[in-house]
């Protein structure tokens, strides 16, 4: 894992150039985690044995925002009540506030004393996105995205920040496609990805501020499925000065899996990707995947308004 010390370091003719590009932008850490259910049983997955750890890998990475996947509320409770720092919006997948330990979300957390929280909200990846734990495509579980936008306090830049976790191949499959899921899996992402592009054109930002996206994806980023992202995005891992392009998925072993963790950004330049590998707590995987974050400046946008707050009506469960 890179100390934070080298990714500030500002001595090399990159770091210089970067810096003179981001000149009345805002600067800040972005990191993003399936942190693994807490509910799991089994000797790697219990939350008893990697919570210390995981507290620990969000003490060390310091993020100013971040998104997590798999989050429960017992895990949540500890984070906040760990950083106190921190505010958290985001819904269960079955639309609830999800105050049970079995019940999961993609919640996202932010610095509250850098950021002011302005919007946010919840939609299902289905074809009926407003409705609570509603799902299609293929397979019999809810997948969400939480969107925030927030203002940052220093400079007043906005920006919009999308936490998602996208459909696996094998989990929950509708019987009458049970054995095809490497056929309908990809068509479970694709269907979501076309989605995604549509609520934030349409719903999440119609005014074109900077956007933030990341998660698990469940692809890696040349699949087929996630090419609709590229209309919108960049690549962090791409558009970095320096970035990490290993495996983020390890799957309890050393040199992991796969690479299907990613953050993508709009309206922004980034300096680092990096895959925190790090051994924590004497814990040497604190989930199945390793967490991933960017350093990244927020380019201020001319369609960067005034915004009226919409945070009436949610509860102090919501939000946090």
């Amino acid at each position: 894992t890179l100390e934070a010390s080298h990714i500030y370091n500002i001595g090399t003719v990159e770091d210089a150039l970067f810096e003179e590009s981001t000149a009345g932008s805002a600067s800040m850490r972005l990191l993003s985690f399936n942190i693994l259910r807490g509910d799991l049983q089994g000797p790697d997955h219990l939350w008893t044995g990697r919570k210390d750890a995981c507290l620990a890998m969000l003490a060390a990475d310091n993020p100013d925002i971040f998104g997590l996947m798999e989050c429960n509320s017992v895990q949540r409770d500890d984070i906040l009540n760990t950083f106190p720092k921190y505010g958290r919006v985001g819904l269960a997948v079955n639309g609830m506030a999800y105050d049970h330990t079995s019940t999961s979300s993609n919640p996202i957390f932010y610095d509250g004393s850098k950021m002011l929280l302005e919007d946010w909200g919840t939609y299902w990846l289905s074809d009926n996105p407003t409705v609570k734990g509603s799902y299609t495509w293929y397979y019999n579980k809810p997948r969400c995205l939480t969107w925030a936008r927030f203002k940052l306090k220093q400079t007043d830049i906005r920006f919009i920040y999308i936490a998602v976790h996208l459909q696996d191949n094998s989990s929950n499959i509708k019987p009458e496609y049970k054995g095809q899921e490497s056929t309908y899996g990809p068509k479970n992402r694709t269907e979501a990805v076309a989605l995604i592009k549509q609520l934030i054109k349409e719903n999440i930002n119609p005014s074109s501020l900077p956007v933030l996206l990341s998660g698990d994806l469940n692809a890696t980023a040349a699949s087929n499925e996630l090419k609709g992202l590229y209309d919108i995005f960049d690549l962090a891992a791409d558009k970095a000065v320096a970035a990490d392009k290993g495996n983020t998925y390890n799957s309890y072993s050393e040199g992991g899996k796969s690479r299907i963790d990613h953050i993508f950004c709009k309206g922004c330049k980034v300096r680092e990707f990096a895959v925190d590998r790090s051994t924590y707590k004497g814990v040497q995987f604190i989930s199945d995947h390793w967490p991933v974050y960017a350093d990244l400046t927020v380019v201020p946008q001319p369609s960067d308004k005034e915004f009226d707050s919409n945070l009436e009506g949610w509860t102090q469960e919501e939000i946090q």
